[in-house]
């Protein structure tokens, strides 16, 4: 993920607010500009404890002469017996098979 015009970016929000007890959800958008048909993986790292990941694929979000979207959703729920706090996980972002990004999210447990 560079700065040129060619890049790929990706969307996705760094912090979520929630109570125990709920399912919360991040989607993640990745952008490669100029470019159809390519191939997004995700793994979700530094899993904490009590919280459980899934990831939903939903696919291409849109393709045109700007490029395709290609978009995910991240499932978290968080458990009612869980401390609250700041919980931090990587999701690890793969473009064609090859690393492209860590992205890192806390998922902030409050009262």
């Amino acid at each position: 993920m560079g700065n040129g015009p060619d890049d790929p970016s990706v969307l996705y929000r760094s912090h979520i607010i929630t109570k125990a007890g709920q399912i919360r959800y991040n989607i993640i958008a990745v952008h490669k500009p100029r470019q159809t048909g390519f191939q997004v993986d995700m793994r979700i790292t530094n899993i904490p404890d009590k919280i459980e990941f899934y990831l939903a694929r939903v696919g291409y979000g849109g393709a045109g002469p700007a490029g395709d979207y290609y978009q995910s959703v991240l499932v978290i729920d968080i458990p009612r017996n869980i401390e609250p706090g700041d919980y931090k996980t990587d999701i690890l972002v793969f473009l064609d098979g090859k690393y492209l990004a860590t992205l890192p999210c806390t998922i902030q447990v409050t009262d």
